[in-house]
């Protein structure tokens, strides 16, 4: 007799069984030559996204951030920034021009606190354990948040890649699996030189997060966004419309690493 738990089991595993199926189904209908040439245009995709801005290794910006979820009202403020490529960030929120949440990661620790309760908000959490959900509600990490602002797309751990044409959108979708999961599908314009949009999947085949790049700019010499939208499937979000764009800016340690307050901070 089946129990209740087996039927669960059962059904979880047969979802996922068609997640995987529906997912390679679209490359696997292809004939074995079109097969071929959709993986290698991948491929030449994929080194393509490898080398845009791969010479910016720090930069700083300004803008205004918007941030909203399903429990609170949108929040927007001045936010101002500074990157050192790959793993490093210092980042503040200004509210009334004043400094009242900061953010720092310098490769080893996310820092991050508010000014308000400084002794009470203060974090320090090890990188390769910590996203930027206490911050923004959204999973997302320094490094991938750092890959973004400089107009770059991170890549997640695949072991294939196929690339498709939609001609209701006219954009080109290149989808990433490993071991026939997908875990990330990338958006590409018609001539395959702009990334429209990003979505990264956890192991469940739902969408982690995805990155609308809504506008681009070009600052000396490097494709940058303007505007860039941030968003979850639970109704979180973030709007970044960036004011100013400064590249290869010199930068010390000291810029992302935040000290823990004294206990009689005020």
């Amino acid at each position: 007799m089946i129990t209740a738990s087996c039927r669960h089991l059962l059904c979880a595993a047969g979802a996922c069984l068609l997640l995987v199926l529906s997912a390679c189904s679209a490359v696997n209908r292809l004939p074995p030559e079109e097969r071929s040439t959709a993986r290698l245009e991948a491929q030449a995709v994929l080194e393509q996204l490898a080398l845009t801005n791969a010479s910016l290794s720090s930069f700083k910006g300004l803008g205004r951030i918007k941030l909203w979820d399903a429990d609170r009202p949108p929040l927007s403020e001045r936010v101002a920034w500074i990157v050192s490529a790959p793993e490093k960030l210092g980042l503040v929120v200004l509210a009334a021009g004043r400094p009242v949440v900061k953010v720092a990661a310098d490769g080893q620790f996310i820092y991050m606190i508010d000014l308000r309760d400084p002794v009470g908000s203060y974090a320090k959490v090890r990188t390769s354990d910590a996203s930027l959900e206490r911050l923004i509600r959204i999973p997302i990490t320094v490094t991938d948040i750092i890959a973004i602002l400089a107009g770059r797309t991170p890549i997640r751990d695949h072991s294939r890649a196929f690339l498709q044409y939609d001609r209701q959108t006219e954009q080109w979708l290149l989808v990433i699996e490993n071991w026939w999961h997908v875990v990330e599908k990338i958006y590409l314009s018609a001539d395959r030189k702009d990334v429209r949009r990003m979505e990264v999947f956890g192991a469940d085949g739902k969408v982690r997060y995805r990155v609308e790049f809504e506008e681009m700019q070009n600052v000396l010499g490097y494709r940058v966004p303007r505007r860039l939208g941030l968003s979850d499937d639970a109704g979180n979000g973030v709007q970044l419309d960036i004011e100013q764009y400064l590249t290869d800016v010199p930068v010390t340690s000291s810029m992302f690493v935040l000290p823990p307050p004294h206990s009689g901070s005020p």
